[in-house]
């Protein structure tokens, strides 16, 4: 990713996030409930399926979808998750 951005990144942004983000074939967490359409990013998921940000909380409900559908629904990376990955 080549931005950093506090808070909400405005829908530029995140449609530019998304485009960079090459990976095929891997799945993620989108929300299911939650700001306008279930959210607007997609976060990496650890091997039960938990979003690797514990993003939402332990109540939160998520769905796991191939990177593909979440970039369809307009989702974008989920910041915290991209600052995770980097620091592994």
């Amino acid at each position: 990713m080549s931005k950093e951005y506090q808070g909400r990144p405005p829908v530029n942004l995140r449609r530019e996030m998304a485009d960079e983000d090459n990976r095929q074939d891997v799945e993620v967490a989108i929300s299911v409930k939650g700001a306008s359409v279930g959210g607007y990013a997609y976060h990496h998921i650890d091997e039960d399926g938990v979003p690797i940000c514990n993003a939402g909380g332990p109540d939160a409900e998520f769905k796991i979808v191939d990177i593909g559908v979440a970039k369809q629904k307009w989702k974008s990376p989920c910041q915290m998750c991209e600052r995770i990955i980097r620091q592994r």
